[in-house]
């Protein structure tokens, strides 16, 4: 169960690190190698509507 629950989450913290059009932190993106804290300063919340579903994923950002 836990390492469902890991590989979960590591799927997840994937999913937003590519909604990402920025690099920030340990998430560096070749194709946009600066930091963006006018559109990107926030948090992705992440909602699944269907669970196990991939597709039933919603994302929204939360300025900080």
């Amino acid at each position: 169960l836990e390492l469902r629950l890991a590989a979960r989450a590591s799927a997840l913290i994937l999913a937003a690190a590519l909604r990402r059009e920025e690099s920030r932190g340990a998430h560096f993106r070749e194709d946009f190698p600066e930091t963006d804290d006018q559109n990107w300063l926030g948090h992705l919340r992440i909602r699944q509507s269907v669970p196990g579903e991939e597709d039933s994923l919603s994302f929204e950002f939360c300025p900080v």
